[in-house]
This record gives structure tokens, C-alpha cells and sequence, in this order.
């Protein structure tokens, strides 16, 4: 049978794979440093089917978008449902902001954005409709925008750093200025080097590519070993004491988290010191002659899941 490959405590980071890459270093990482060159302030991921990451663009925002709308007063309704297009930086969230007259309009619902409701009276005259425009946006969306009405002019501006499409007109028929264009600069378009059985994990914190080694490799089980049992134990609550009995004459066992995003505290004695098990490694003992012997293990994010393997 396989198991997963487990890192050496003589070599933490799995330092002696591929050594000779000049993007590694002694703890498994791509230092971003290497790849970008230069500053940078967002990046965007693109993933496969395990969650590894394939592609990376890195960017340095420079400058928020600033829109100016100017806008008209209603005339007898000329309003209800009326919509205009707004974007927060980078276009991470997409708006549509939209008129409703005397609590009787249609929202328009606009696919795959997120409306945003000014209500309004019947002739509204234009100051009215860029003040309620104004206090609306800067009362659901202050961590995205900052909006400030004067007359019929509405300066909406992006908290956020970066290139943005423009504030535009569907229907109501105001008149729209970017007064200051978003901008950002792509740095570097990178794709990880492929390789098998290797997983690319981003550390935002940090700023590196963690890489882990997937590779299952071949054990012979000891002749007195005859059976192997899987258990996944959850760990719902973080830093809670969580624990499992290994049956009499168990003769080794492997135990790990299968989430890489937490580390791992394994114990023998419930409260008393422990192994912590970095993010993405696994511990084991072989060759035991087990007699009442329990492991107590604790994560430090809810909903975890321990993955144990012990052979009898």
C-alpha cells in the first residue's frame, strides 16, 4: 500500500528536492521577490482542480478612479427603474445604482451585480436626486466608495487603488466624466514551473509560494502489521483538545492535517506539551508494541479535519 510522503525533521522544508532550482530555498519556497522584481501590491490566482495554483499576475495599483455624474431631475416618473453602471477598484465588486419613484418601481435586476436603491419622489428636482444618490452609496458602501453631492454634480470616488471600468449610463440619461482614471500596472505574468505530484499554496501574509510534495512512495509494512485503518477525526473548534485512543498492539501510525492552511499540535498526555506540525506536514512513529497509549492533538482554525492512519 502508499502513503503520503511525510518531511524529515533533519529536512523541514524538503530543502534537497530540487536544490538546484534557483527559485527555491531552504524552506521550499518561491520567493516572489525573485519573480516580480519590483514592488507590488495586488495579485490574482488562477487554480486547478487540487487548488494548486498554476498562474499568478502580479500588479502595482497606482491611483483610485474618480466618476462626476451629473444628473437630471425626474419628470413625472421619467426615473422609475432608471439604472446607471458603477465599479469598485480593480472590479471586484459590480454595482448597478438605480432609481425607484414613490416606492414603486421595478428593480431591474441586473445580472451578476449587486443593485444599489435611491429612492425618490415624483419631480424630484436634479439636486435632490444627486443628494439622495450620495447619501445612499455612502451608507451601504463606505468601505468601497466615497460620494459627495453639490447642486446636481455627484463626485463618486473609489477608496481602492487601481484600474476600474468607467462609471457609465444604461438609461437615465446623466451625463458621466471620469474626472481621474483607476490605474495599475501588470508586473509580471507568471505561471508556475509545472512539475508532478508538487501543490503551489500562496502565502498572502508572507508573500511566497509555499510548495508542497504530493508524491506517494512505497512502504513495506512490518510482517507483524497486518491491517491498516483510516480514521478522520474532526476538529471543529480551534484550539480545543481533541483526542484518539490507538487500539493495543498498534505498530505505527501517521497523523496529519488535510487542511495545509493550519498547523497541527500533537500531544501524549491531555495538556501537556506538545510536537507542533507545520502547515502541510504529517508525524508518525513505527516499530511500537502500543498499550493504552492515546494521542490528543488541537488546530488553530475551526472546522479542521485530523487525518490519522495506524496499522495492527
Amino acid at each position: 500500500m502508499t502513503k503520503q510522503k511525510e518531511l524529515s525533521y533533519l529536512d523541514p522544508g524538503g530543502v534537497l528536492k530540487n536544490s538546484h532550482s534557483e527559485e527555491g530555498n531552504a524552506l521550499r519556497v518561491i520567493d516572489v521577490d525573485n519573480i516580480v522584481g519590483s514592488f507590488y501590491n495586488r495579485v490574482t490566482l488562477e487554480t486547478d482542480s487540487e487548488d494548486s495554483v498554476t498562474n499568478a499576475k502580479f500588479y502595482l495599483d497606482t491611483e483610485q478612479q474618480i466618476s462626476t455624474v451629473e444628473t437630471q431631475g425626474d419628470n413625472s416618473g421619467s426615473l422609475s427603474g432608471k439604472y446607471f453602471l458603477l465599479n469598485s477598484a480593480n472590479n471586484e465588486n459590480k454595482f448597478y445604482v438605480w432609481y425607484d419613484v414613490d416606492n414603486g418601481s421595478v428593480d431591474p435586476a441586473v445580472p451578476n451585480r449587486t443593485g444599489i436603491r435611491i429612492p425618490i419622489s415624483t419631480d424630484d428636482p436634479s439636486f435632490a436626486v444627486a443628494l439622495g444618490t450620495s447619501i445612499i452609496i455612502n451608507s451601504n458602501h463606505s468601505d468601497l466608495f466615497k460620494a459627495k453631492s453639490i447642486n446636481n454634480i455627484v463626485r463618486i470616488e473609489n477608496l481602492g487603488l487601481g484600474q476600474t471600468d468607467p462609471t457609465t449610463d444604461v438609461d437615465t440619461g446623466f451625463t458621466f466624466t471620469q474626472t481621474q482614471q483607476g490605474e495599475s500596472e501588470l508586473l509580471k505574468d507568471y505561471d508556475l514551473p509545472p512539475q508532478n505530484d508538487v501543490r503551489y499554496v500562496y502565502n498572502y501574509a508572507e508573500k511566497k509560494f509555499e510548495v508542497f510534495d504530493t508524491s506517494p512512495v512505497e512502504v513495506t509494512l512490518e510482517s507483524s502489521s497486518k491491517t491498516a485503518y483510516i480514521e478522520n477525526i474532526s476538529a471543529t473548534t480551534a484550539s480545543t483538545e481533541y483526542s484518539f485512543s490507538l487500539p493495543d498492539n498498534t505498530k505505527r501510525f501517521t497523523i496529519r492535517l488535510r487542511e495545509t492552511d493550519s498547523p497541527l499540535k500533537v500531544k501524549f498526555q491531555s495538556g501537556g506539551d506538545h510536537v507542533l506540525l507545520p502547515r502541510g506536514t504529517s508525524y508518525g512513529e513505527e516499530n511500537l508494541v502500543t498499550d493504552n497509549v492515546t494521542l490528543y492533538f488541537e488546530t488553530e482554525l475551526d472546522n479542521r479535519t485530523v487525518e490519522l492512519i495506524y496499522w495492527v
